[in-house]
């Protein structure tokens, strides 16, 4: 039996198992995904001991999303270098159209902040401001008069006469009864407003024995005005605290009581209500250089308290009686100064302002000054 027609099949069936693997082939090829598309970028080949020094640029006419703004000229992006073990071919992955790179600005520009507009806006310059100081104001650090350094004008004093208490001043009243045993009331002055109203000045003496308080233990000794026509009928009643919270024994301290009365007075009488002090206030302190001068329609006396003793515990008070020509009183004054500004050994300055009718203190008479450490 010869075998070449045997041959000849195999050959065949050969052929035709080539074709049906070819088809196949073919067939897997067309179900493959597309690739990436090509961007025209170089393909790198990294080989052992180079560098590859591809880089990627933006295109010129990359702009800014939503902005018509376009770019002065496309600026290199940062190089991309692919680095791959040795006798290795790699190349770039191609950029998204997700991520376009944007162009930035040279390492040695200097940034100018923009206001934010919204996208499509044209951004518009912001104004500049320019402050200009008036006239009267000078800036820190400059002063046009270099003979005056405090930066605060002062009020200048207006020139006024020196006022003279005439005894017409005072209402004159006869004191219908005498004060309260243990107290003493001088140098009263009966004075009407222009409104019509009254305010009663005078001094009040603590001859009790013992220094003395408000009844309330908190307020001042409390002086009561009775007012009354020819006749001894009442007209009006007022009552105020003394300008001092505790009164010592023989110290003197001024009032003044505004009383509302629609008849000038007749006669006059007053009544003190206090009671003894559990706490006695020191008298040591020592008033320097006290001097009242006028400044304009106000009678300010200014000067120093120093306090030879030991600390205060809360505070010092500084009480001041003014004194018309004939004698009555016609003002008074108050201040106070801190324990913190009144240390022992130190000296504290004070101004004290005249309070009632400052127009009528005769400057030639020293007022009366009591100062008490609390």
């Amino acid at each position: 039996m010869t075998t070449e027609p045997l041959f000849d099949l195999l050959r065949l069936r050969r052929s035709l198992c080539a074709a049906v693997v070819l088809v196949a082939a073919a067939w897997l090829g067309s179900c493959q995904p597309a690739g990436p598309t090509s961007t025209g970028e170089p393909m790198i080949e990294v080989i052992e001991g180079t560098r590859p020094a591809t880089t990627h640029r933006a295109a010129p006419s990359a702009t800014l999303p939503g902005s018509s703004a376009q770019p002065a000229s496309p600026t290199p992006a940062p190089t991309q270098v692919a680095f791959a073990s040795p006798r290795l071919a790699t190349t770039v992955p191609p950029l998204s159209g997700a991520s376009t790179l944007q162009p930035s600005a040279p390492a040695n520009a200097t940034a100018t902040p923009t206001p934010a507009t919204l996208p499509g806006a044209t951004p518009t310059p912001r104004p500049t401001a320019n402050l200009t100081l008036p006239p009267s104001l000078t800036p820190p650090g400059g002063n046009p008069n270099n003979s005056q350094s405090s930066p605060t004008p002062s009020r200048t004093p207006t020139p006024t006469p020196t006022a003279t208490t005439a005894s017409s001043a005072c209402q004159p009243a006869t004191q219908k009864a005498p004060p309260n045993a243990g107290w003493t009331i001088n140098r009263v002055c009966i004075y009407q407003w222009a409104s019509g109203e009254w305010e009663v000045y005078g001094e009040l003496t603590n001859n009790t024995g013992s220094d003395q308080i408000g009844v309330d233990l908190d307020t001042g000794v409390d002086v009561e005005v009775n007012f009354y026509d020819s006749s001894g009928a009442p007209l009006a009643t007022n009552s105020s605290w003394l300008y001092v919270l505790t009164l010592p024994n023989g110290a003197t301290a001024p009032f003044a009581v505004p009383i509302y009365s629609a008849s000038a007075p007749a006669q006059v009488d007053f009544s003190v209500s206090s009671t003894p002090a559990t706490v006695s206030p020191r008298r040591d302190l020592q008033v320097v250089d006290g001097q009242a001068a006028r400044n304009g329609p106000d009678v300010i006396l200014t000067g120093q308290l120093t306090n030879p003793g030991a600390d205060l515990a809360d505070f010092a008070e500084i009480i001041v009686t003014f004194y018309g020509q004939n004698g009555a009183v016609i003002a008074v004054g108050y201040e106070t100064i801190r324990a913190l500004d009144l240390a022992s050994g130190q000296t504290a300055p004070f101004q004290i302002y005249a309070e009632g009718q400052p127009d009528l203190i005769d400057i030639n008479r020293p007022p009366m000054i009591l100062a008490l450490g609390y």
